[in-house]
């Protein structure tokens, strides 16, 4: 009775220890993380009445989106409340300790999906439009200023982004009903990919921060890439706020030479998501 009682001990000590283990695991983590995020209701998403709800989430990113006020970065550059809702590569495996966002090997690295809403200044006015006619140049300001906090957030020191490159037409969708414009953009910043990972210990708890080991043959911390995407903006005659839809991935060089475009292997997939967004009223 007592060596039943013994085995029966290490079992549970057993499947204890791989639960832990699990748990603390960043595929573990971040998928919580996402759920917990996902329901908790910000302060510009009661003044819109509204949160967006992504239908469409291809295989390998996250499935439930981070978000977050952007107050703090918008306010002092564009004078504008919001939201960010977005989505990276979700780690490759459940024992994998990082985002593929940070791999550069894959499709995933530096890639980006995701979702603004920019509410409306206190007197009503838009913000991204003119004459019902979308305003690519303040739009792009929104990525601007969000993708250079997030690299100081990333321990860039002297950040920098510029999408000042239209590639093609602007195109027009459907999006439930409503007019939608879509374009499609070029420029230039810098990678967040570092050994320490972000000054932020919730980031890089949820996130992940990959071995050096991992990349240090393949790319340079912090190096320069080319960033392509598109963004996909709208409005909805029953929100105060200007929808903005976006998602991108980088071009750039190896230490060896080999040039990787890794927004054209993602680029429909981002698209179909991208359709996939619906605006839904909070109860």
């Amino acid at each position: 009775m007592v060596k039943k009682i013994g085995i029966i001990l290490i079992i549970i000590i057993a499947v204890a220890g791989i639960g832990y283990y699990l748990y603390t695991r960043i595929s573990v983590r971040l998928f919580i993380a996402g759920k917990i995020i996902q329901r908790k209701t910000f302060e510009d998403e009661k003044i819109l009445g509204a949160k967006i709800h992504f239908t469409k989430i291809k295989k390998g990113w996250i499935r439930s989106p981070l978000k977050g006020e952007m107050d703090d970065i918008w306010k002092k550059s564009i004078g504008r409340r919001g939201m960010n809702y977005f989505f990276v590569g979700a780690p490759k495996t459940i024992f994998r300790q990082f985002s593929e966002r940070f791999n550069p090997q894959s499709k995933f690295y530096q890639a980006w999906f995701g979702c603004y809403t920019i509410l409306d200044g206190e007197e009503g006015t838009t913000y991204g439009f003119i004459d019902g006619n979308p305003d690519l140049k303040k739009l792009s300001e929104l990525a601007l200023e969000d993708q250079n906090a997030w690299l100081r957030a990333y321990r860039v020191e002297n950040p920098y982004t510029k999408l000042d490159k239209m590639l093609g037409k602007l195109e027009v969708l459907n999006i439930e009903g409503h007019q939608a414009y879509l374009s499609f953009f070029e420029g230039e910043t810098l990678s967040d990919l570092n050994e320490k990972g972000s000054t932020s210990q919730d980031l890089n708890k949820i996130l992940g921060v990959p071995d050096k080991k991992i990349w240090e043959k393949i790319v340079k911390g912090h190096h320069q890439l080319t960033l392509k995407g598109f963004s996909l903006v709208w409005r909805e005659p029953s929100y105060a706020a200007t929808f903005c839809c976006y998602g991108c991935g980088p071009e750039f060089e190896t230490l060896d030479g080999r040039k990787i475009a890794a927004f054209d292997r993602i680029k429909d997939d981002l698209l179909e998501m991208a359709k996939g967004i619906k605006i839904k009223a909070i109860k």
